[in-house]
């Protein structure tokens, strides 16, 4: 009987210890639980090459179904055509609207070049990270 109850006790260990670790890594603990998808959502860019934005307008939406990019630079609205391959993506074709901006264009030219430079993508911490190789060029955060 004391077999029984041991093996039983180390199976409810092993368990509970699984399933701490899977919600520890989902963020469920931290209160930053990563999305499903980065498809179809919208996104707030919050840096470009480390460097923090001072602006809520810079946004991208991901339709992976239509091969598709749009979102706002900080003044004009932009689009363009995206390929996905497993984490591997490219941005190209980038064409935008062409307003004039007392504030933001700085924010924008950046962000639509460095954008052209992404080849790939990953979820960190809740987090949308566009990278260049190994480095992560441009940030966001998903849209409230």
């Amino acid at each position: 009987m004391n077999k029984l109850i041991s093996k039983f006790a180390i199976l409810t260990f092993g368990f509970l210890t699984i399933l701490t670790f899977n919600q520890a890594i989902s963020g469920q603990f931290c209160g930053t639980k990563p999305p499903k998808s980065v498809s179809q959502k919208v996104w707030t860019l919050t840096q470009i090459n480390g460097e923090s934005i001072n602006t809520d307008k810079a946004t991208i939406s991901l339709d992976f179904d239509k091969n598709r990019v749009g979102g706002k630079g900080g003044c004009n609205g932009f689009g363009g055509t995206l390929e996905k391959n497993g984490d591997e993506i490219k941005i190209s074709q980038i064409i935008s609207t062409k307003m004039f901006c007392e504030e933001g264009s700085d924010v924008e030219n950046k962000y639509l070049s460095t954008l052209e430079k992404v080849t790939k993508y990953q979820i960190n911490g809740g987090k949308l990270q566009m990278l260049n190789g190994d480095t992560i060029v441009l940030e966001f955060a998903l849209k409230n």
